[in-house]
Parts: structure tokens; C-alpha cells; sequence
């Protein structure tokens, strides 16, 4: 009885760890959405919030932004902030009716590990893909429940849905 009670627990962890490979990270295209408007075709460029004398000289110039096409997700302008020289802060503003998205982390640090990449990018998106890719590190004021992993660099991939970005996979990078 020992026996079989053995063999059948170790059948049960082949089979479990068979079903337990690693899922594929989500692509573009399988988040594909029709761009309203004509898309940009010019980067939004970096901005320093704190190059701006007022929030509303800051909420003017990202209106300004918006107003020149989407770049995400079909109708939607990400625009990048800068918060320093390896910090990045991101904010998705509708292009018709200007309201603006904040995803739950606060902002994109890069790490270690990718510094010397002269080809790195911080953030992956499209026009015409609601999939955004993030590389760094995630910081939050509140680490959500369920999602990446605070304090940890890799591949971040988010949805934005109906004006929210949901957490989708993570590939985490190995240590160095």
C-alpha cells in the first residue's frame, strides 16, 4: 500500500509539473484595437514635471501632446515623464476628451543589468495595441495584492482596458 501510495504521488508531481510549464508572454497582436484619428507619427518625447512653473502649465502641455494623435491603444497618448535620469513615470490621456490614466505603479526604474544597452527600451507599445511591455523595476506606494512583484527588475506586460491597466504576465530577470 506504501508503495502505491508513492507511485502515485510521483505520478501526480510528473504530471503537475508537466501542465506547470512556463506560460509565453503576451504579443501585440493579440491585443490589436482600431486607431481612432490618425496616429502620431513623432514620439512624445520626455518631459520633467518639474520643468513646469504650475500643474496647470504641466496639464496644459500634456493636453498639447495628446491633442497631436494616439500613440497606445487606439485613442490614448502615453506620454512619458521623466522623474530623473534612470526613472521614468508614465500617463495615458484620452486624445478626444483629454481624461488621463495613471497605471498602479508610480513610476519605471532601470536596472542594473540593462544600463550599457544602447538600444534599450524602457516601454513597448503601439497605436494599435492596448499590450504594453515595461523593462526595469516597478515602484509602488502600495504593492497591489495580486501582480509584479515590488523591488524586482524583468519584462512587465499590462493591458489597458477600459481606462485601466491591468497586470498581465512578468518575466523576472535573474540576479546578478
Amino acid at each position: 500500500m506504501k508503495a502505491l501510495t508513492l507511485a502515485i504521488a510521483s505520478l501526480t508531481l510528473c504530471v503537475t509539473s508537466a501542465f506547470a510549464q512556463k506560460k509565453p508572454a503576451p504579443v501585440f497582436d493579440d491585443y490589436k484595437v482600431a486607431v481612432v484619428g490618425k496616429p502620431r507619427t513623432t514620439p512624445t518625447g520626455m518631459f520633467r514635471f518639474d520643468s513646469y512653473k504650475s500643474q496647470k502649465e504641466f496639464d496644459d502641455a500634456m493636453w498639447r501632446i495628446a491633442k497631436e494623435g494616439p500613440n497606445f491603444a487606439g485613442k490614448y497618448a502615453l506620454i512619458e515623464i521623466s522623474c530623473g535620469s534612470d526613472c521614468l513615470i508614465l500617463m495615458a490621456m484620452d486624445v478626444k476628451s483629454g481624461k488621463s490614466f495613471a497605471p498602479d505603479f508610480i513610476n519605471v526604474v532601470r536596472c542594473a543589468n540593462d544600463s550599457d544597452d544602447p538600444n534599450f527600451r524602457w516601454v513597448d507599445y503601439y497605436p494599435d495595441s492596448q499590450l504594453l511591455v515595461l523593462s526595469g523595476m516597478l515602484l509602488f506606494d502600495k504593492p497591489p495584492a495580486t501582480g509584479p512583484p515590488a523591488g524586482k527588475c524583468g519584462d512587465f506586460y499590462y493591458v489597458f482596458q477600459g481606462g485601466k491597466f491591468k497586470f498581465l504576465h512578468q518575466e523576472i530577470w535573474p540576479d546578478e
